[in-house]
């Protein structure tokens, strides 16, 4: 979790004046500590858990590798990243980085921080708690809350039936721009070449749910068109411009005929 004072530049300066190559390791140890922490004494507990965690292999890995070795071990690891808001620090928001996909009966969480000017600070850190990590920007209420790993939804109750579909659905949460990212440009856009006939279209689509496949990669939804419209603009005469639109099973083909 992110404490104290000062800026989120600062702390991620401060993490590489210290830093060590075995963060990911002091992040697992942190998982065993919390997950024994009814029995401290077990040492012999602890080995076991860091043995099933592979952290021999993973401690000196980049972030991508460390993933695929996560995903090698027997428990189920989900991995959040901060996002800064603004340009001072304020605001840090927490969003989904890697969710897997195989539900296992030992569930960790994990913190990824870093800074995108200097590439080389990266930390892991554990997280004890999701809910008083995320829940200051989800709602302004201090109770607890149950929050879906996948879509980041606020789910007071029957937060095990939304999972069941969420996973079957979504991938992950989705990030939407911010004020300064919102607009599109264009540049030279003066020196393109004008031609006579533009044509602009938009197909209205069902999602329909394709059979799971065997293999690696595989369709799950096929966007059926239901309707169409395209409008036709020309460029040396307006009487010629036009707009149709047409629905029905066909009426993608039409629409080829028509134009």
């Amino acid at each position: 979790m992110l404490t104290g004072h000062g800026s989120f530049g600062h702390f991620l300066w401060r993490i590489q004046k210290h830093q060590t190559k075995a963060c990911f390791h002091c992040a697992c140890n942190d998982t065993a500590e919390h997950t024994l922490a009814d029995c401290p004494a077990r040492e012999d507990a602890r080995a076991s858990l860091m043995t099933k965690l592979n952290i021999d292999q993973i401690a000196n890995l980049t972030l991508i590798n460390v993933v695929e070795k996560m995903l090698e071990s027997k428990e189920q690891w989900n991995s959040f990243e901060s996002k800064k808001k603004d340009k001072k620090g304020r605001g840090i928001a927490i969003v989904l980085l890697f969710l897997t996909n195989d539900k296992k009966e030992r569930h960790v969480n994990l913190l990824y921080l870093y800074d995108k000017q200097r590439d080389t600070i990266a930390h892991f850190a554990y997280i004890k708690n999701l809910s008083r990590l995320v829940r200051s920007q989800l709602t302004a209420g201090k109770n607890k809350v149950y929050i879906c790993n996948r879509c980041a939804l606020l789910l007071y109750e029957k937060l095990s039936a939304h999972s069941v579909d969420c996973g079957k659905m979504n991938d992950r949460v989705i990030v939407l721009p911010n004020d300064d990212e919102k607009w599109l440009a264009f540049r030279n856009y003066d020196r393109k070449e004008r031609i006579p006939f533009v044509v602009y279209a938009d197909l209205e689509c069902a999602m329909e749910k394709e059979e799971e496949g065997t293999s690696d990669t595989f369709i799950t939804q096929h966007h059926k068109a239901f309707s169409v419209g395209y409008y036709v603009r020309c460029a040396y005469d307006d009487s010629k411009s036009m707009y149709r639109s047409n629905r029905g099973e066909k009426c993608g083909s039409s629409r080829s005929s028509t134009i």
